[in-house]
């Protein structure tokens, strides 16, 4: 009976990232991670196929919230 009046309860943890704005290091590098939605993101990795050509293989990853960095 516990263990179905825990379900009920809101979570006591939750995971937010906020995109940060690229710095003056970084300068006018490619930005790779591309927000969604209110709850996830992804995140573009750039890849070479054994012919060499180039690719981007996307990571896509859901958090409770997600924010752009202004």
């Amino acid at each position: 009976m516990q263990l179905l009046q825990r379900v009920a309860e809101p979570p006591k943890i939750r995971v937010v990232v906020r995109k940060r704005p690229l710095n003056s290091k970084e300068g006018q590098a490619q930005d790779v991670v591309e927000i969604l939605d209110g709850r996830s993101l992804a995140v573009g990795e750039m890849k070479t196929k054994v012919d060499l050509t180039k690719f981007i293989e996307e990571h896509y990853f859901q958090f409770d919230n997600v924010f752009e960095s202004d």
